[in-house]
């Protein structure tokens, strides 16, 4: 018996067409249409990164604070400008391992040159750091914005004291060169970034990033100096009638050792910071930070303050102008002043205002969680009146 065979559906070739430009423009970051030439529809390369192998790494979590040095980058391969280079992806690295804090303190030796494993673990501990980050490029190739662009990126890390490896991982990263495709009616691009081998670097950054977080400890401000009840408001307060002559707090001993002590500013025995928020460019105080402005009115209320007079002193971070920011901290210290007089009834006489605009850093001013730790009041016994 013949069968039929069953009929072919046919699909109209301007609904194939139509597909197809719908699935490219689902991917596209930019399209130019043209009734004269052909529509361009542009995508962004993206970096093509290999699984990140890691070699050694902790079983435990930390949970003390650690000092880390960056040395520059070593690239291995033999090229002219692999010093500078290799400084400038260091750069990258320590730029996206602070933006999202990994190391609760870590400082890049910029104008270090790499001389071998040695000789950076007796740098990093003459500088008082705990670790030492060690960056090599085992594998480069740089076809800027007319071929493809790849490299290898290896970071170990090391205690200093015993020379000991504590983490060592890699990862690759690629960014393809492509055609452009002639599709008749539009055509397809592919932009390469202005710098591949930053893009590749700065992906294969955050990825290390992540494992690094999950085994040290948080950034926690409470090491910076700041007190958030007014138990702790009263004991750093008091540290100076307790501490003997010419005793470093922890703090200063860990800037003074870092090699720190004129970028960033410790806080001196006998002063806190509180954390307080204000409105951008404002001296109001934000509702959500009143609470500790009440713990520190308090602890001003102890027995062991009472009576005391107290500076209350304004920072800023670094943006807006010098000037600026010395008039807004100034500001702002009378904000935290007027709240605690009209709110918790403390004798105005005794509390004295200054401020040190963006002159006096916490941390750099590299990064938004970095900033918001530099902006804050200073309290300290008043040296001039007590």
């Amino acid at each position: 018996m013949h069968q039929t065979p069953p009929s072919r559906i046919r699909i109209p070739a301007f609904l194939l067409t139509a597909t197809l430009l719908l699935g490219t423009l689902a991917a596209c970051n930019y399209v130019r249409p043209s009734i004269t030439q052909q529509t361009e529809i542009a995508t962004d390369a993206a970096v093509d990164r290999s699984n990140l192998r890691i070699y050694v790494r902790p079983v435990d979590r930390l949970h003390t604070p650690i000092k880390a040095l960056m040395y520059p980058m070593w690239i291995r391969e033999s090229l002219p400008t692999r010093l500078e280079l290799g400084r400038q992806m260091s750069r990258i690295f320590f730029d996206a391992w602070t933006e999202r804090p990994v190391f609760p303190t870590l400082v890049l030796a910029e104008k270090q040159t790499y001389r071998g494993r040695e000789s950076a673990l007796r740098d990093a501990g003459q500088r008082g750091a705990d670790m030492l980050v060690l960056l090599t490029v085992p594998y480069l190739y740089a076809g800027g914005t007319v071929d493809d662009s790849a490299m290898t990126i290896r970071c170990d890390i090391y205690e200093t004291q015993t020379g000991m490896l504590l983490h060592s991982m890699e990862q690759s990263g690629r960014i393809a060169f492509q055609r452009n495709k002639d599709w008749i009616l539009w055509v397809t691009t592919t932009r390469l970034p202005d710098s591949p081998l930053y893009a590749i670097t700065r992906a294969i950054a955050e990825d290390m990033a992540v494992p690094l977080r999950s085994w040290l400890p948080p950034v926690d401000p409470r090491s910076l100096g700041y007190a958030f009840t007014s138990r702790e408001i009263v004991d750093g307060l008091t540290e100076e009638d307790e501490a003997s002559p010419g005793a470093e707090t922890d703090m200063e001993a860990t800037i003074q050792g870092m090699d720190l002590a004129e970028e960033l500013a410790a806080p001196s025995a006998g002063s806190v910071y509180i954390r307080v928020e204000f409105d951008v460019d404002k001296d109001t105080i934000r509702p959500e930070y009143y609470d500790n402005l009440d713990e520190l009115a308090q602890a001003l209320q102890s027995p062991q303050l009472r009576g005391r007079e107290v500076l209350l002193i304004g920072h800023t971070d670094s943006d807006a102008s010098e000037a600026y920011n010395l008039d807004l901290s100034r500001r702002r210290a009378m904000a935290v002043r007027t709240y605690l007089v009209q709110n918790h009834g403390l004798d105005p006489n005794l509390l004295r205002t200054d401020g040190r605009g963006e002159s006096d850093p916490l941390v750099p001013n590299t990064s938004p969680a970095n900033k918001q730790l530099n902006r804050r009041v200073e309290v300290r016994l008043d040296p001039d009146r007590g």
